[in-house]
């Protein structure tokens, strides 16, 4: 009986987290696995070219043309937006995402992707959970709970498991 309560339990929260996030988590999981690809495809363009510096360059600046679109279209053609706020660390994006891409371009050939996807995974979880915990960077507060601990550790588990077999 005690059993089925905490399935009950487990399965009510589970469902109560999902409503109204769905499409985003969908989202995510498929612009996850596009990272996959994007992965594979820099790391074999890096390859072709012996140049891990120019399929760094590529990606960025192929994937430049629909953000500046998108960016041109929101913004109103550039007349909408406050930047009068803006605090250093906020353009720390485009450095991360630079030194993260070129790391996985230079990993991929040694460790396959599954290896360094995980691990990335692993880490991006981890912080995430901290940054969550003390509201770093303004993201919401969300207490590092039991779960959420146990969470990390799977995942972590999880990527060993897929470098060590």
């Amino acid at each position: 009986m005690r059993c089925q309560v905490l399935k009950f339990t487990l399965l009510r929260r589970f469902c109560y987290s999902m409503s109204g996030d769905f499409i985003f988590i969908i989202l995510c999981v498929l612009v996850g696995a596009g990272i996959t690809v994007q992965a594979a495809v820099n790391a074999s363009l890096a390859k072709s070219t012996g140049l891990p510096s120019f399929a760094t360059l590529m990606s960025f600046l192929l994937g430049l043309l629909p953000i500046f679109i998108y960016y041109t279209i929101e913004s109103k053609g550039f007349s909408h937006g406050n930047y009068s706020n803006l605090r250093w660390h906020q353009f720390l994006g485009g450095f991360l995402g630079a030194a993260y891409v070129f790391v996985i371009i230079l990993s991929i050939p040694k460790l396959g992707a599954a290896t360094v996807l995980s691990a990335t995974i692993a880490g991006q979880v981890i912080l995430g959970v901290i940054m969550d915990h003390y509201g770093w960077l303004d993201v919401t507060v969300i207490p590092a709970s039991l779960g959420r601990i146990v969470g990390v550790m799977l995942i972590v588990g999880g990527a060993i498991l897929i470098k060590v077999f």
